[in-house]
């Protein structure tokens, strides 16, 4: 064999050789891709349970802020209710005071605003 048969036979081998380099670093890009992916998805998943955890927060901060807006819209309302009855009272003696100087006449002895209540 001279040498251009040796140099046939060593490419014939190197065939083999080179598709199986290719398939090594076919399966080691392959492999590196995958374990790229799943970290991918491990950011994604905290990425969104850190989302979730601060809407769940923002959430419950403004359920508070209502509750305290609710309550205090009902106590300002009890107010205005104990106030408006208060109001209405006083102006029920003034009626009744002018209804009854009307009636019976002024009489300062008798129906002065200290005796009434005034």
């Amino acid at each position: 064999m001279d040498l251009s048969g040796v140099a046939a036979a060593l490419a014939l081998l190197s065939i083999p050789a080179s598709v199986l380099i290719a398939r090594w670093q076919m399966r080691t890009a392959l492999a590196q891709s995958e374990a790229n992916h799943r970290a991918a998805l491990q950011v994604a998943e905290a990425n969104h349970q850190a989302a979730l955890e601060v809407v769940e927060a923002n959430h419950q901060k403004a359920n508070e802020a209502a509750e305290a807006n609710h309550t205090r819209a009902l106590e300002l309302a009890i107010e205005s209710r104990r106030s408006a009855i208060e109001v209405a009272g006083q102006q029920a003696n003034a009626e009744h005071r002018r209804w009854m100087v009307e009636t019976r006449g002024p009489d300062p002895g008798v129906w002065t605003p200290e005796r009434l209540g005034s």
